[in-house]
Parts: C-alpha cells; sequence; structure tokens
C-alpha cells in the first residue's frame, strides 16, 4: 500500500501534524507531493529533514535528538538512534534525505527487467492470443508482472467472444437462407437429403 504524503518547504515544517485524514493519504498543507511505502519504519521527508536539524540541535548526539523527536512529535513513528545514523550517513553519501528502495526492503527489480519485458511483448507481438498463465511461465516471472507490463505497455488480455448466440442484425440473414431453402426443396423433393 501507498501513501501520498504532502510536506512543507524546508523553512516551515516544524510541528506539523496531520489535521485530515483522507482516502490514503495524510494532507499537510501540501506544498510538494512524494509518495512514499507505508511501511512502520517509513518516514516522510519532512520527518527526516527534522530528524536532521534536532541531531544538530543536540550537538550531533544521535540517541538524544531520537529522544527529542519522539518527545515534539508523539504522533509520528518514534525513530531510534541508528535511523537517524543512517539518515546522516545517507544524506552525506548522496545528498538525498529519503531511502532507496534497496534500504526499505525493496531490492532490485527481477521479474520488470528490460529483457523480461522485451521477451513478454515479443510474445505477445507474435502470438496474440498467448494467456498470461502461459506468457509467465515461458518468462519465468509471475502472473501479476506479466498484466503490469501489458498494462504499462497499454495492452490488455482480451477473450474471445463466442459467435454462437444470435445478435438482432443476424435474423434478415436467417429468414432470407430459411426462404432460399424452402424455395430449392418446393423446386426439388431430394434437395434437402442431397445437402
Amino acid at each position: 500500500m501507498y501513501l501520498t504524503v504532502s510536506y512543507l518547504a524546508i523553512q516551515g515544517m516544524a510541528g506539523l501534524t496531520p489535521h485530515r485524514r483522507l482516502a490514503n493519504s495524510w494532507d499537510y498543507a501540501e506544498t510538494s507531493e512524494i509518495v512514499l511505502q507505508n511501511s512502520a519504519e517509513m518516514y516522510s521527508a519532512a520527518d527526516y529533514v527534522e530528524m536532521l536539524i534536532i541531531f544538530g540541535e543536540c550537538g550531533r548526539n544521535a540517541r538524544e535528538a531520537a529522544r527529542i523527536f519522539s518527545d515534539r512529535f508523539p504522533d509520528r513513528p518514534s525513530p531510534d538512534h541508528k535511523t537517524i545514523l543512517r539518515l546522516l550517513a545517507r544524506a552525506q553519501e548522496t545528498g538525498k534525505v529519503l531511502p532507496n528502495r534497496n534500504e526499505i526492503g525493496g531490492g532490485a527489480r527481477t521479474a520488470r527487467t528490460l529483457a523480461n519485458e522485451e521477451a513478454i511483448l515479443n510474445i505477445v507481438e507474435e502470438d496474440g492470443t498467448r494467456s498470461i498463465r502461459e506468457i509467465a511461465q515461458e518468462v519465468d516471472v509471475s502472473s501479476r508482472s506479466v498484466h503490469r507490463i501489458l498494462n504499462e505497455n497499454i495492452l490488455h488480455p482480451f477473450h474471445y467472444t463466442r459467435v454462437q448466440h444470435l445478435e438482432p442484425e443476424d435474423h434478415p440473414a436467417r429468414r432470407n437462407v430459411c426462404v432460399w431453402l424452402l424455395n430449392k426443396a418446393a423446386e426439388d423433393e431430394n434437395f434437402i437429403s442431397r445437402i
């Protein structure tokens, strides 16, 4: 599940509290938006910046910064000192406060790689009647990954519609065939037996 978290510019971040709960988002008097994965260890960019500010206020003491953050913001997840130290290292190494996928338990993509995407699209181009399950087995990825790749490329699975049921436009043609058959049977008594 993903949350859309809105946050204020760095100047006004102190003391933010969610003031309205929306369907799957917290509204923080938005200025910009980021998308974060919902988990107990996930913080918004505003939270991470606040941790760095408090870390500086505490004389670079991570344990004290974690305690003060928890006291100032009781409604937010409480970080431990290791979270703050990881944040500091990440900010120094990459210049970013938000963790990358590998740090939050994601990891590199293995199913939705460029090679797999090309293989799936080639299979669909060669034979558009193949099922998602068949494609997934051939490429050795999950059916969900195949479905996502197809949706991203604006390709949707389809099912054949049997035409054994009558449509309104079929009635005149069927009537014409019946009239023709009756006329032929009237001309030749053995016509129907020879069909």
